[in-house]
């Protein structure tokens, strides 16, 4: 659900701040849509919000998003050149934007 109050979107589980970066190896389940991520992103980042409230750790700006969104896409370039066989696993842990464990847990 999005929710907007003036220039402050309440963005829920789009977005998560958590210490030290902006994913962990929790963030990526079997409910996990990667390759339609970053155009839920887009949704939010059209609103051009001040704040974005995120559904786990501290208010974020648009910047962070960004960057979020960034790492989302290049992750989900990775993870489609793993189940194309055109890179290893390890050569896209290695390549990632995230951290192994991050990026191990969304190549499952």
């Amino acid at each position: 659900m999005l929710v907007v109050a003036d220039d402050i979107v309440f963005a829920g589980d789009l977005v998560e701040h958590e210490p030290g970066g902006s994913f962990t190896a929790e963030s990526f389940g079997p409910d996990t849509s990667l390759d339609s991520w970053p155009a839920a992103l887009d949704a939010i980042l059209a609103r051009t919000p001040r704040v974005v409230v995120p559904g786990h750790g501290e208010p974020v700006d648009t910047a962070f998003v960004q960057r979020a969104q960034g790492q989302l896409r290049a992750l989900a370039d990775l993870r489609n050149a793993v189940r194309a066989g055109t890179l290893s696993a390890a050569d896209a842990v290695a390549a990632s934007p995230l951290s192994a464990q991050a990026t191990r847990a969304a190549l499952a």
